[in-house]
Order: structure tokens, then C-alpha cells, then sequence
């Protein structure tokens, strides 16, 4: 089993007074005002192949109880099972999320930052190489975390170049796992499709923002869409082996629109016997909902884009 740290902020849509909703989710800048703008930092570990989303864990991004990704991923990575594999970007190439999978049973795929990994491996990174590396934490991590002087996690740091031509950069990766340099590599590119169950979870499921007036509602409405979105997940796969390919290569948007549709008709059935055979219709439909084929490799490198640039307001002449 492979899981990925997916980490991102989640804006909730407060209406009117709702005293002591702050205790649980940090408020606007102003908190005497009627309606609040509370922003919510949430992680949720994927299952890299199926897509299926862990229970999520959440907590305030500003304020006095803000609390952090990493702290948020030590928490998630309870529910995960021994002899699991935890991929993560740099946000999460901590020493002290790495140690915290360690003490669960669990291999890590971490990204580091380039300084991190030239401190790991104690020399300048000047070529692809695999290093054995003995990771041990900082006087700040120490301090910071709680961890002791002889805490250390053996594994390799691997430096490997990605891209095409001068658009090449470098990778680097510690790991646990004893697989080979490349398979690691690619293990770690599987990552990507977690950005693309966020955007499922955030635009499909709608949970961009949550129009709720207290922290139960909130919690109510948030494990409601992630139990529909871990069903559609599910129908995905039953579809996906029954047509015999991958789960990934089915269209999320499609499956869950036909799964909405659906679903109720699957639970009004009178007996077991027309219970299963809607169902079994409806994933039929599912696995038709295949996505198109690229007929050649994308002309641009993968890339984030940017937040657009505010305009200064226009101002009124003053005669």
C-alpha cells in the first residue's frame, strides 16, 4: 500500500454570529464582525493507486491554536496500516515526519530541499548518485519535537535529474525502501495524482467552501463529502477491474456525476437480487467513462500556475 501526504487549506463560508466558532477554526481579523472568513488547514493521505481518501484531519491555519501541516500529517498517519509506504513533498521532508513513520512501521519517500539534502549527505550535490545516509535530527528539531540525541533513521538520499532537455532539474528523495534508484523515482512521480484528487475533493465534491454556522456542522459536512467521495472512489475500482485496466485511467467528474444519479436507485431496489444487478449496471457505465488518450506528450513541462497579480484600484479625480 502506497499513501500520499496531501496537504491544503480549505475556506469556510461562516454565516452570521456564531460565538465560539474560533475556539476550533481561526476567524477573520476582525471578530466582533457578523459574518466570518475562517480558514481551514486540512491533510488527508491517498492511496497513490486507488485514489481512496483516510479519515482527514484538520485544524485552524491561523490564530492562536493555527497548527501546521507536519503536525497535522503525524496525526493522519495513525489510521494507516503497518508495512505502508508514506510519499511526501517537501513540506512534509522533515526529519521528525520521517521518524514519526519510522515509529509507525512505515517506509518513507520524502522530497527534500536542496540545502536539507546537502546537509544530509554532507557534501556539494554536483551529480545523480545514491547516497547511504544515517538521518539524525538537529538541536532545533530536538527542541522542537521532542526527539532525543540518538534518535536516527537509516536509508539512502537519492540525487536524481527529472525533465526534458534545459528544462531538467534536480530530485532529491530519502528513502527507506530498498528498491532501486529509478523505481523509487517513479514511485515518488505517482504523487502527482494526489494533486488531482485534491482538485476532485475541492471542485467535484465542492468542498472549496463549507457554508456551515458552528465547528460540528463543519465536521458534519466535511466527513459526509469525503464517505461520497471514497464511494465513487470505490465504484471506480470495481469498474476499473472489471474492464481490466487501471482505476486512474476513469474519469472522476463522470463517474461521480453518474454515481449521484444513480445510487438511489441502487438502495430503492426492493430485494438484494435487483440491489445488485442496478449496481452492477452502474458500474458498467462507470468503466465506459475512460479518459481520452494524449496522441503526443504535452509540448510545456508540468507546472503550478501562479496566483494572478492584483490591480491597483482605480482612484477618482479630485478637482
Amino acid at each position: 500500500m502506497g499513501a500520499a501526504c496531501l496537504c491544503d487549506r480549505w475556506f469556510l463560508v461562516v454565516i452570521g454570529p456564531t460565538p465560539g466558532i474560533e475556539a476550533g477554526v481561526s476567524a477573520g481579523q476582525e471578530p466582533a464582525a457578523a459574518s466570518h472568513w475562517p480558514v481551514l488547514r486540512i491533510v488527508v493521505l491517498h492511496d497513490v493507486v486507488t485514489g481512496l481518501a483516510e479519515q482527514p484531519c484538520w485544524g485552524p491555519m491561523y490564530g492562536p491554536q493555527a497548527v501546521s501541516e507536519q503536525a497535522l500529517a503525524e496525526r493522519a498517519m495513525n489510521a494507516l496500516p503497518p508495512g505502508g509506504v508514506l510519499i511526501a513533498d517537501r513540506n512534509f521532508g522533515i526529519f521528525a515526519i520521517a521518524h514519526a513513520a519510522h515509529q509507525k512501521g512505515q517506509d518513507v519517500v520524502v522530497r527534500m530541499t536542496g540545502e536539507r539534502a546537502k546537509h544530509l549527505a554532507n557534501m556539494h550535490l554536483s551529480r545523480a548518485a545514491v547516497y547511504e545516509v544515517e538521518w539524525k535530527p538537529s538541536e532545533h528539531e530536538r527542541r522542537k519535537y521532542g526527539l532525543r540525541s540518538d534518535d536516527a533513521i537509516g536509508g539512502r538520499l537519492i540525487a536524481w535529474r527529472i525533465g526534458r532537455g534545459k528544462s531538467k532539474q534536480w530530485l532529491y528523495l530519502f528513502t527507506t525502501l530498498l528498491l532501486a534508484a529509478e523505481e523509487v523515482v517513479d514511485l515518488y512521480g505517482k504523487r502527482w495524482c494526489i494533486e488531482t484528487d485534491l482538485r476532485s475533493l475541492k471542485q467535484t465534491v465542492r468542498l472549496n467552501h463549507l457554508s456551515v454556522q458552528s465547528v460540528d456542522m463543519m465536521e458534519k459536512e466535511l466527513m459526509a463529502a469525503m464517505l461520497a467521495y471514497n464511494l465513487v472512489r470505490a465504484v471506480m475500482c470495481l469498474a476499473a477491474r472489471k474492464a481490466g485496466i487501471d482505476s486512474r485511467q476513469l474519469s472522476f467528474t463522470y463517474a461521480y456525476n453518474l454515481v449521484q444519479n444513480g445510487i438511489a436507485s441502487v438502495l430503492a431496489g426492493a430485494t438484494l437480487a435487483i440491489q445488485t444487478e442496478r449496481l452492477e449496471h452502474l458500474i458498467d457505465l462507470v468503466a465506459r467513462c475512460k479518459l481520452p488518450k494524449r496522441a503526443k506528450r504535452r509540448a510545456y513541462p508540468r507546472a503550478v500556475w501562479g496566483r494572478g497579480r492584483a490591480f491597483p484600484s482605480r482612484r477618482e479625480k479630485t478637482e
